[in-house]
């Protein structure tokens, strides 16, 4: 069996002792350890960094998004910055079912995060009206992805 917890934001006292004796992973909708909190791959597409927009699957922790990342997710280059950072939630769980599927999920070594690297934590309180706008404003204007940092981890990349 494998859980798998996916729009979670924290897990407490018995659901997460039971969850940790199951090797629970985690799909947190962002790059970690870049952007973490909410509205992670919003942010990264407002700071103009596309190419830290995709998701992170993680083994639970007590501090949920700090758990050891097996590996990172990155949807394909889009223009429409909306389709682009969606993309991110389809390529976590196409990830998962192929590294599932050729067993190479169940080899995967974790990483701890250097949180050093964080750009940026989040909460539901900065994504405002005024911030939206903004963005709404430059959605379309994003340039295709630069790089993909070299600290990704075992990157999975989703296919056209």
């Amino acid at each position: 069996d494998l859980y798998i917890l996916y729009g979670c934001s924290e897990i407490k006292n018995h659901l997460y002792n039971f969850l940790k004796k199951k090797n629970t992973i985690c799909i947190h909708m962002g790059i970690l350890p870049f952007y973490a909190g909410s509205d992670c791959n919003f942010w990264a597409m407002n700071d103009n960094k596309p190419h830290l927009v995709g998701s992170t699957v993680i083994k639970l922790s007590k501090n949920y998004e700090r758990g050891e990342i097996l590996y990172h997710a990155v949807p394909p280059y889009k223009k429409n910055g909306l389709e682009y950072s969606m993309l991110a939630s389809k390529a976590a769980f196409y990830s998962i079912a192929e590294k599932i599927k050729n067993k190479s999920f169940f080899k995967l070594k974790p990483l701890k995060q250097n949180t050093k690297l964080q750009i940026r934590k989040t909460k539901k309180k900065d994504f405002n009206e005024k911030t939206v706008q903004n963005f709404l404003l430059t959605i379309n204007k994003t340039k295709k992805r630069k790089y993909i940092p070299s600290c990704l981890k075992d990157t999975f990349f989703l296919k056209k």
